[in-house]
C-alpha cells in the first residue's frame, strides 16, 4: 500500500501534537487524514481507516485485539513520562510507539516499517 492511498485516523487530545502529526502526514502526501480529540469523536467521524495514530493514554479506548484482528496497525504517541509503559504496549498488540518529541522523519520511518511488514504478510 502506498502512502498516498492511506486513510489515517489521528486521535490526540493535545492540539499542538495533533496539528503537527496531521501536517506531517499531509506533507508526506497523505490526503485522507481524519483527526479527532477523543476516540468517541474519531469513530463518529469515520470508522474506516487503515492506520491509527493515537495518544498512548487514549489508546485503551480502542479494542487493540480487534484492531489487530482486522489488520489495522496502531502507532501510539507517548510523552517521556510514559515511555516505558507505552513501549510495553507493543506486547499487547500495538504496532509501534513514538516518544515525544519526534520529527516527521521518525513518523515516516515508523509508517514505512509497518507498511513493509503488512506487505510481507500478504
Amino acid at each position: 500500500m502506498e502512502l498516498n492511498t492511506l486513510s489515517v485516523l489521528v486521535v490526540e487530545d493535545e492540539p499542538h501534537t495533533r496539528a503537527f502529526v496531521v501536517h506531517s502526514l499531509k506533507k508526506l502526501g497523505i490526503e485522507n487524514v481524519i483527526e479527532a480529540e477523543t476516540p468517541t469523536e474519531a469513530l463518529e467521524r469515520d470508522p474506516s481507516f487503515n492506520l491509527l495514530i493515537c495518544d498512548w493514554k487514549l489508546a485503551s479506548h480502542f479494542d487493540i485485539g480487534v484492531m489487530t484482528e482486522v489488520g489495522v496497525p496502531m502507532i501510539t504517541v507517548a510523552c517521556q513520562k510514559y515511555r516505558n509503559e507505552a513501549l510495553q504496549s507493543t506486547v499487547a498488540g500495538v504496532s509501534d510507539c513514538i516518544v515525544k518529541p519526534f520529527t516527521k522523519d521518525i513518523l515516516l520511518s515508523k509508517m514505512k516499517k509497518l507498511l513493509e511488514e503488512r506487505h510481507a504478510e500478504e
